[in-house]
């Protein structure tokens, strides 16, 4: 069974986002519109508003005290508003201390439906959440709340151990941060590393520290990424994680940051994967998953062509309920926002004349992964 969470709250709350502006509402109409959520095997989660205490179970909590002050905004300092990362990319908004209660309220409905004792669902999907850049107290990379960190604290109240995949463009340092010195939550993030790419962070030397050395892996990738390497690194790296937590016999859960930053047409322009290659990746992931009698997180992340968003987050539903697509988009209430497109569901399949640079790294890259999975050793379940 697979849990959809939403609420018009929540969809309200996600459409004010400064840098996704109305692409919470696309998401959620397309999928609504191809009639998925009455699918047979989905169960649509209402979802509802973290408060404080949920919020400071991981930030600090005069960070928390400063994002949930929205009357008191137009009053803080610019001394503050930078202490607290509010600026630049991250700019105060009306609507910024409901919508990080709304997002975190998510995808803790998301973490608590996968970990109930009487859960039936082997996947729960929170497409407004996946924020991975919110440090501990401070807000980073259109990120302003680490609803990521939040959902995996309350995996981790029933599983083992929880792996961290995180498919967005930019490296999920504010996961990875949050987990560095823990052996019970493995962080596996693939993006784009170059000098002056944000967040500049992510290179195979940062393999956590402490006891979580060795927890933490990153795989710096180059531009132009293809469908055909990222399925390779699905196959050579990331199944083969999976099957080692498997080895080990741990009830595990699976976290998946969907960022879609990473399609050939997102305004980033940096990689080249199609709608059709994000989703075979994400089918051969979620093959491991439930072979292994795993549970699995699905979260939103990066994203800024709202369109190529909604397809690709409504496509990515339909490969997890086995469903398929017709082409034609479904007339419905935001219809009008792909006339640009003629209604096809695929047209941003197309990728550009870019060409892949990892084709001379990777080989080298998944041997010294491969390297490090052989010498993965397991602390005593906890």
């Amino acid at each position: 069974m697979l849990g959809y969470c939403y609420s018009q709250a929540l969809e309200l709350a996600s459409d004010q986002l400064p840098s996704n502006i109305g692409r919470s509402s696309m998401v959620h109409h397309l999928i609504a519109a191809y009639g998925l959520l009455s699918h047979k095997n989905i169960v649509v989660l209402k979802t509802l508003p973290a408060n404080k205490a949920e919020l400071t179970a991981y930030h600090d909590a005069a960070f928390v005290d400063i994002l949930l002050s929205s009357e008191q905004f137009l009053q803080l300092s610019d001394e503050i508003l930078l202490q607290y990362g509010l600026v630049e990319d991250c700019p105060i908004f009306p609507a910024l201390s409901n919508y990080v209660c709304e997002v975190a309220g998510a995808s803790l409905r998301a973490a608590k439906a996968l970990s109930s004792d009487t859960s039936t669902f082997q996947i729960v999907i929170n497409w407004d959440g996946g924020r991975h850049h919110a440090k501990r107290g401070a807000a980073s990379g259109f990120c302003y709340i680490a609803d990521a960190v939040l959902a995996i604290q309350q995996l981790r109240k029933k599983f083992e151990r929880v792996i961290y995949i995180d498919l967005d463009i930019h490296h999920g340092d504010g996961v990875e941060s949050a987990f560095v010195h823990s052996d019970k939550v493995f962080t596996l993030s693939l993006h784009r590393f170059d000098s002056g790419f944000f967040p500049q962070t992510g290179s195979e030397d940062e393999q956590g520290k402490g006891k979580g050395f060795g927890y933490a892996m990153n795989l710096p990738l180059q531009e132009g990424l293809s469908d055909s390497a990222l399925l390779t690194i699905v196959t050579e790296i990331v199944k083969p994680l999976l099957k080692c937590y498997h080895a080990a016999g741990y009830n595990t859960a699976v976290v998946i940051q969907c960022g879609v930053d990473s399609l050939a047409l997102d305004p980033t322009r940096e990689w080249n994967l199609s709608i059709d290659g994000y989703c075979k990746a994400i089918a051969s992931i979620q093959a491991s998953i439930h072979a292994f009698n795993f549970v699995a997180l699905y979260l939103g992340g990066g994203g800024y062509d709202k369109a190529l968003a909604s397809r690709c987050y409504t496509a990515i539903t339909a490969t997890l309920l086995g469903h398929h697509l017709s082409e034609q988009i479904p007339e419905h209430s935001l219809w009008h926002e792909y006339t640009s497109t003629n209604h096809d569901l695929s047209v941003h399949n197309s990728i550009r004349g870019l060409k892949d640079a990892n084709e001379a790294v990777l080989p080298s890259l998944i041997a010294r992964s491969h390297t490090r999975l052989a010498s993965l050793t397991f602390s005593p379940k906890s």
